[in-house]
This record gives C-alpha cells, sequence and structure tokens, in this order.
C-alpha cells in the first residue's frame, strides 16, 4: 500500500488501509442482507453500516481490528450457503476465510466455534424430524437425515484442514514463541496477570449479560475505541435493531430455516471474546473484541425498514406506498446520520483528544524547527512517567525508525558525559515534559546556549517543552 498510494511506511498509510479495509464491508453488507433475506435488507444494511459511528470509529483507528467484521462477514456469507445447499465449495471458501482470519484480530481466532455452530443447526433439523417422523417415514427420515449430517461434517472437516493449511506459518510462531500467540487471550480469562475476584461462571453470566447491554444501553468504556459508555447503536438504530431481532425470532419460528437459528447462534459466540475477558471484566463489553457482531447486528436492525418499504408498497399501493415509506425511510436515515455525527464528531472526538496524547502536534513543532527534509538524528525524546512514545512521534514526523528516546534524567546525564558526540547535530531538539524541571537544568547548564520554547497544545494539559540548541 505505501507504494502503490505513494505515501510510504507511514501513519498515512496506515489509515488509508484501515478505512479501505471499513469501506469494503459496505457492499459486503449488501451481499449479506441479500443472502439472508433479500436485496432490501441488504441495500439498508449497508447503509445503517455506513452511517454507523460504531464502523466509523473501528475503521479510522488504523488498527487491524477492521478486518474482523470484514473477514467475518466474509465467513458468514460462506457459511450460510454452506448451511442451506451443503455446497462443498461454500465451505471451501468458509476453510479459507478461517485461515485468513489467523492474521487479522484474535477475536477471530473463535470463528472454528461458529463454523462448529453452523454443523450443529444445520444437522439438527432433519435429526428432530427423524424422531418425530411416523413409523412408515422413520427410515426414510433417518436416512435422510445421515446423509446430511455425514456430507456437512465431511465438509466442517475439509473446511478445518483448509484453514489448518493457512494456520501452518502461525503454527510455527507457535511453536517458537509458544507464550506469546494465545498470551492475551490466557491473561484475559485466566488468573495468570491478575487475580479472578470471583467465580469464573459468575464472572463469565454477568460479562455475558453486560456484552448483550453494549448494543443498546451501555457500551465500551475504553476512550480509545468508543465514547466511554455510550451504546454502540445510536437511539433510532438500537430501537430498529430490537423490532428486527424480535421479528426474527418470529421468522425463525414460523420458517424453521437453519440458517436463521444459526445468524443468532454466530452472533452469541462473536460475543465471546469480549465476555470472557473474566480477569479483567473492566475491558467487557469491548466495542473492538465484539466487532464480529456488526454484520448480524446491522443486518436484524436493517430488516425492519425493508418490512417497511415492502408492505406499505403492497398494502397501500405502488406509488403511495413508495412516497410514505421512502418519507419515513429518509427521516430516520437522517436522524440516524445526525445521531451518529454527533456521536462520533463530537462526543467521541472530544472525549478522544482529552484522552490521549499529542505526539502529532510534537512532531509537528519539532519540523517547524529542523526543517521538513531533515534527519531525525538530532531530535531526543525525554522521558516521562506515562508520557509520549518515542515511536508515535517518529511516526508522525515521518521517520518510523526514530528511536532516540532518554528513560530519564540518569540516562540524559550519562548520554551527556558519555557520548556526547550524538548530540554534535544542529540544531539539537530535546522534548521535555513541562513538570521535568531537573530534565531542563541539566539541558541549561550543559548547553547554556540551548533556549526552552514552551509549546502550548490545542488540548489542555498537553504542552510540552522543546529546549532547542541551535548553535
Amino acid at each position: 500500500a505505501s507504494r502503490l498510494l505513494g505515501t510510504g511506511m507511514s501513519f498515512l498509510t496506515l489509515k488509508l488501509v484501515s478505512a479501505l479495509e471499513a469501506i469494503a464491508l459496505i457492499p459486503l453488507m449488501f451481499v449479506l442482507g441479500r443472502e439472508l433475506v433479500d436485496r432490501d435488507t441488504g441495500y439498508f444494511a449497508a447503509a445503517l453500516l455506513a452511517l454507523s459511528w460504531w464502523h466509523t470509529t473501528l475503521g479510522r483507528l488504523a488498527l487491524r481490528i477492521a478486518l474482523t467484521p470484514l473477514v467475518f462477514t466474509l465467513l458468514l456469507i460462506a457459511l450460510l450457503r454452506g448451511i442451506r445447499t451443503g455446497s462443498r465449495r461454500a465451505w471451501v471458501w468458509a476453510g479459507i476465510w478461517m485461515g485468513v482470519g489467523v492474521y487479522a484480530y484474535q477475536a477471530l481466532r473463535i470463528t472454528p466455534l461458529v463454523a462448529v455452530a453452523a454443523v450443529l443447526i444445520a444437522a439438527a433439523k432433519p435429526t428432530i424430524r427423524a424422531f418425530r417422523a411416523a413409523p412408515e417415514e422413520e427410515y426414510e427420515q433417518q436416512q435422510r437425515a445421515w446423509q446430511i449430517t455425514s456430507r456437512q461434517i465431511i465438509n466442517l472437516a475439509l473446511a478445518g484442514l483448509i484453514a489448518l493449511a493457512f494456520f501452518i506459518p502461525m503454527l510455527r510462531v507457535w511453536h517458537d514463541f509458544p507464550a506469546d500467540l494465545w498470551n492475551r487471550v490466557i491473561n484475559r480469562t485466566t488468573s495468570s496477570e491478575v487475580a479472578i475476584t470471583a467465580p469464573a461462571l459468575q464472572v463469565f453470566v454477568k460479562n455475558t449479560l453486560d456484552a448483550l447491554r453494549m448494543f443498546n444501553i451501555q457500551g465500551d468504556a475504553a476512550w480509545i475505541s468508543a465514547l466511554p459508555g455510550a451504546p454502540m447503536l445510536d437511539l433510532v438504530t438500537g430501537s430498529l435493531f430490537v423490532l428486527g431481532l424480535a421479528a426474527w425470532l418470529v421468522r425463525l419460528r414460523e420458517r424453521k430455516d437453519p440458517a436463521d437459528g444459526f445468524l443468532l447462534a454466530a452472533g452469541l459466540v462473536m460475543l465471546l471474546p469480549s465476555a470472557l475477558a473474566i480477569a479483567f471484566p473492566i475491558e467487557n463489553p469491548s466495542a473492538t473484541r465484539a466487532s464480529g457482531t456488526i454484520p448480524i447486528v446491522f443486518v436484524l436492525a436493517a430488516w425492519p425498514l425493508a418490512l417497511i418499504w415492502q408492505r406499505w408498497r403492497a398494502v397501500m399501493g405502488r406509488i403511495t406506498g413508495t412516497v410514505l415509506s421512502a418519507a419515513l425511510i429518509g427521516v430516520l436515515l437522517a436522524a440516524i446520520a445526525l445521531l451518529n455525527f454527533q456521536t462520533y464528531f463530537v462526543g467521541y472526538a472530544q472525549s478522544y483528544r482529552h484522552a490521549a496524547l499529542n505526539p502529532g502536534e510534537v512532531a509537528r513543532d519539532v519540523r517547524a524547527i529542523i526543517g521538513e527534509d531533515s534527519s531525525l538524528d538530532g531530535v531526543w525524546l525525554e522521558g516521562w512517567p506515562y508520557w509520549h512514545d518515542y515511536r508515535a512521534i517518529g511516526i508522525e514526523a515521518g521517520d518510523i525508525t526514530f528511536s532516540n528516546a532518554l528513560i530519564d534524567t540518569n540516562a540524559l546525564i550519562s548520554m551527556l558525559d558519555y557520548e556526547p558526540q550524538r548530540f554534535s547535530i544542529r540544531p539539537l531538539v530535546f522534548i521535555v515534559h513541562p513538570e521535568d524541571d531537573v530534565a531542563l537544568k541539566i539541558l541549561s547548564d550543559h548547553f547554556p546556549q540551548g533556549e526552552a520554547q514552551y509549546h502550548i497544545s490545542e488540548t489542555p494539559g498537553r504542552d510540552f517543552i522543546l529546549f532547542v540548541v541551535y548553535s
């Protein structure tokens, strides 16, 4: 991407790729909605997703999290076709997407459970029918149940084999670094890092209930990926989701389509990466770990809109029904757009600025001193507890290899005494915390010609000092 877009190995490239991944999900939502219900549901699902502040946030974080709903939607489409038709080609694609998911966000490592659920649900209907069959139909129904079940089990095994083939490079990593691959998962689900303060089952049940509440009542508390505490769905979309879920349960009862039941089961499985934070329940619900539920949630929220569009036109007539349903849906979508705009570009933006550091401002002001094309060899970050990460400043300043960081004043003194040649570049710039009087005193004594420039940040509490030596 850095070569194709001409943006180099930069934060901008990372953001562009993440945004493109998020945009790619929009047409896939149409495909998913069409696969589950019809084209209208697909169009409305794509529209709701495109307006969602949750999806926008994940797409603009520039993290691999944006791949979770994207890859999972592809897997969902394949599994839905596999359930309904028994198509081996569909299951091959399911295996491919499970394998690809291993290299995306960790939440996708739970997708084999989704595939197992698909087989169980696909086999449940013919099996139950065989048990309930009349004596004269019992043999025929048993044969049919066995054919469907055996075929789906073989399909699952084939998909697993394909996924395993994709997993082999990661298997080597697991072999060479056994503690690393599952470190995050183990730390969150067991007491390996912190003690679990209540019975694990009790915590899990509460976590699951909290995760289910994230859509309409109380969402993620982490400022980096959400407006803390805000539901992941706005009021209108959340209401549509509740209506859609209720209607889906009726649909499930009336149609008895295994794919309908599978959709709900898949949603519950994809909540597990969030709900399983048993050792860190404060991290649940998580907008990132539960992002695999996004395609399911927005399809369910879109279905009531499709029903309004279709039923009103059928009952009121083509012209009147079209005008009135379009007007209502237009008002709803406009309200959704306004609510999500306020949540993301106002509420979330303010929350993020007050919680996050400002390496971009630091890098911008450093570049104003040394020049846009100059090396960062003469730039140093003086460490301070819970302050800037030198890598972020380097990336923002256009040098991904930047590593001139001094842990504390002892490191500064040692470097000045034993490696003075490292500070021969001019202009020389030290990035110093405003409260680090000791470092400023050391620098002023060593470089009496230096100048401490106080830079006021756009965000209160994020000011910084640049100690500059010009000659």
